[in-house]
Formats: structure tokens, sequence, C-alpha cells
């Protein structure tokens, strides 16, 4: 334990930020057109999410496996060890998402419920603001973070889908959450402005739950 306490949070981001950064451009040129293909699965996924179909759910299901082999298991994976390990989590969580779309029961949430109205503009705001933070904070427009091809605008999404689509609704936001949090915390060591956005907005989406857990049993 002695060991471990010498250890600070940036000894295991063995990379800095303008490589960070630079990788997300060669990342975005390299797999072309993955992103625009991305943007569009997660246009269709959202208008089925607003019109209450849960195999909303599914459209996630292609997103985590490119994201789990493109990103952390091809490009993430050539700055830290740990990417190949990540790219399980992603798969782990298409895994997750298919059963839920298919094989759970019971109706989503209320559309006007904090859940509900929570989980659509988490959605709303992963797919269509979060690629704007990067370019409002300086770094260029050629290392975007996209839906279905970067892992923090991917988590949101779904877990803005799963607060408004999914009936077991806690397991499906763990992992979605881990990603956000693994990636807040990595932004904050390299000194990226807008660092706690994903995480901020995580915890917005368990707060939403909360409350709609403790609505629901004030009314029983």
């Amino acid at each position: 334990m002695g060991e471990l306490e010498t250890y600070r949070l940036a000894d295991f981001i063995p990379f800095g930020g303008e490589a960070y950064a630079r990788l997300f451009a060669t990342h975005n040129a390299q797999f072309l057109p993955a992103p625009l293909i991305g943007g569009l699965i997660g246009l269709i996924a959202l208008w089925a999410a607003w019109r209450g179909r849960r195999w909303a759910l599914s459209l996630l299901v292609p997103a985590w496996v490119w994201v789990g082999w493109a990103w952390y298991g091809q490009s993430y994976a050539t700055l830290n060890w740990a990417g190949a390990r990540m790219a399980w989590v992603a798969w782990g969580q298409a895994g997750l998402l298919l059963g839920m779309a298919w094989l759970t029961r019971g109706s989503s949430a209320d559309a006007d419920s904090p859940a509900g109205r929570t989980g659509h503009a988490l959605a709303a705001v992963g797919l269509l603001l979060y690629p704007l933070l990067d370019p409002l904070t300086g770094r260029s427009w050629s290392g975007v973070e996209v839906f279905g091809h970067a892992p923090e605008p991917t988590a949101l999404v779904t877990l803005g889908f799963v607060l408004a689509l999914g009936r077991q609704r806690a397991i499906g936001l763990l992992l979605p959450t881990l990603i956000c949090l693994e990636g807040a915390l990595t932004a904050r060591v390299l000194g990226t402005p807008g660092w706690w956005v994903s995480a901020a907005l995580a915890g917005a989406c368990w707060l939403a739950l909360l409350v709609d857990r403790l609505r629901a049993r004030a009314r029983r």
C-alpha cells in the first residue's frame, strides 16, 4: 500500500494533451466515413426514441461494437495499454443493450417524467451538442468527437436512451457512466477545458433516475 500511495492519476496516463487531441484527428481521418455513418444512425435512433420505440436501443449496439474495435482496440491502444481492456467494456455494453431492447418487458419511462425528459434531452445533447465542445474550447474540428465513433458522446447518448426507454435502467447505466468518468478524469489530468461536462451529465442522469424512483414509490 505504501508504494501505491506514491502514484498520482497522471502516472497512469502515459501521454499528453496534444498527443490525445491528434489521436482523435487521426482516428476520424483513418476511418472515414464512419463518423458520418455514426451520426446518421444516431439521428434515426433519436427519432425512434422520441416515439418511444424500445428497439431504438438496438441501434446503439453497432455503435458500441465499432467504438470497442476502432477506438479502443485500434486507436487508443496505441497510446494506452488499457485500450484493449476498455474494448471489452464497450462490447459488454453492446450485448447488454441488445438484451434490454429485445428480452426485457415492461413499458418505457413516461415521456413527461424526470427520467423521460432528462433521457431524451441527454441523448440530444450527446448527439448534437457534445461534438461542438472541442471546437468551442479551441481544438480543431478535425478531432471532433461524435456519436458512434468516440466513446464519450456514445456513452452520453446511451445514458439518455437507457434512461428514457429501458425498463431495467440502472444496470444499463453503469458502463456508460464508467466511460464518462474515465474520459473526464483523463481530460482533467491533461488540462482539457470542459473536462467535467461528461461527468456532470452522467450525474444528472442518475439524479433523474433517483427522482423517478422516489416519485414511483410515493404513488404506491
